[in-house]
């Protein structure tokens, strides 16, 4: 079976399951830089079962020689490895060249994240009122700015206090307590909400927001605060679930307002703080 055939038949199986659109697109993306540089190497058409360990290995060596990140370089191998199970669970080939291929690295970084002042002041140079409020709800409920701005009307109740999150990250749903603190930020953009013919909880007259736009958005009031630091809307998921962790909830609860499949994943959020360190040196 020729390579671009099974990456057809893979892509369409991993359509059929349900994976995310932002799914299927790193997938599509990953599969089609795997074949084209493998087509370039051999120069001519490529056979599933002509490729060999050595030909993932030199694939991420490729890319490691043009500078690509070790996160890249990680997607990638995942991918390698997902669709050569695909392949060998179907009989397409009899083993997965990329199963024992040594894994990337990656350098463990303590994630960046906003003290609730620094978040405020954004919110306070917010480019409009939409913002303003598109900013504190990322911050009061740590959602990914994908699940925020595919939130309808009819996903927030009020008066039981609950964000449904239909369509998170693998197709899974949750549900986020609206807090004290966020209750009065979506009272007041209800009351500011355009008329117009989307039923998106945050958009504007011509219809929902982009999370480019956002972003736009959101730099632009940290470059007016002066904050000095990396700011996205990931940040603002970054920051509600450090916060959280300062105040001590539990680590399952912060797991489960996030949507994380893995407590391992979660656990990236328990910053160690300077002062932290002294306290702890000083009970010696």
């Amino acid at each position: 079976m020729r390579l671009k055939e099974a990456i057809d038949l893979f892509l369409a199986h991993m359509e059929s399951i349900g994976r995310s659109q932002a799914t299927l697109r790193s997938y599509r993306q990953r599969t089609r830089y795997f074949y084209n540089y493998l087509a370039d190497r051999f120069n001519c058409d490529v056979y599933l079962e002509d490729i060999t360990t050595p030909d993932v290995e030199d694939y991420l060596g490729h890319m490691y020689s043009r500078g690509l990140t070790p996160a890249t370089r990680k997607s990638a191998l995942a991918v390698a490895r997902t669709l050569f199970n695909y392949c060998q669970r179907r009989g397409h080939r009899s083993d997965n060249p990329a199963a024992c291929v040594e894994a990337v690295k990656l350098e463990q970084k303590e994630r960046v994240f906003l003290e609730e002042a620094e978040v405020m002041a954004l919110a306070d140079n917010a480019s409009t009122p939409l913002m303003r409020s598109v900013f504190l709800f990322l911050y009061y409920t740590g959602l990914r700015i994908s699940e925020c701005l595919n939130l309808t009307l009819g996903d927030i109740d009020l008066d039981q206090g609950i964000i449904r999150v239909r369509h998170g990250k693998g197709g899974k749903s949750r549900l986020v307590p609206v807090s004290k603190s966020l209750r009065p930020v979506l009272v007041d953009h209800l009351t500011r909400r355009p008329a117009t013919g989307t039923d998106r909880f945050f958009a504007t007259r011509t219809g929902g927001l982009c999370r480019a736009h956002v972003d736009k958005c959101l730099k632009k009031a940290a470059q007016k605060t002066g904050l000095g630091k990396k700011v996205s809307p990931h940040i603002l998921r970054h920051s509600f679930a450090s916060q959280l962790v300062k105040k001590q909830v539990n680590i399952v609860n912060i797991q489960k307002l996030l949507g994380h499949a893995s407590l391992k994943t979660t656990s990236i959020y328990t910053h160690t703080s300077l002062e932290d360190l002294v306290s702890s040196v000083n009970r010696l």
